[in-house]
């Protein structure tokens, strides 16, 4: 999980189509192991999940795609650890703000996204 984070957060995997092959290619699917174990690597596997998650829902071809990466069980374990990852300390500063959005905004766009498939998937859009 280190690795792929590694690999996604430190940008050698920036274009869309990299972090698509990730995800066609299953990789993505050892980094979650963590979420079972509790190991630790559970907040690299929850960034992971995330910083994809943007990419599964919305590459033209990757749209309704993939329902493994947004299997329940598995989401279920991504939203468990999920408040590790945007604890907030109460003495944030402005500036710090700006280094929290992309994970908050991740966050949010994982859950729409989350619930935009499976709805989606039950109407046969």
């Amino acid at each position: 999980a280190r690795f792929v984070d590694c690999i996604v957060r430190g940008g050698y995997a920036q274009s869309s189509r990299d972090r698509r092959d990730i995800i066609a290619s299953g990789v993505w699917l050892m980094c979650m192991e963590p979420l079972k174990s509790g190991g630790p690597d559970v907040l690299s596997a929850v960034y992971i999940y995330l910083h994809l998650s943007d990419h599964v829902s919305f590459y033209d071809d990757f749209i309704g795609m993939h329902p493994d990466f947004w299997h329940p069980s598995i989401f279920c374990q991504v939203l468990k650890h999920m408040p590790k990852v945007l604890q907030l300390p109460d003495t944030l500063q402005a500036d710090e703000w700006e280094l929290r959005c992309p994970d908050i905004e991740a966050a949010v766009k994982s859950l729409f996204c989350f619930l935009l498939f499976w709805t989606a998937k039950e109407t046969n859009e």
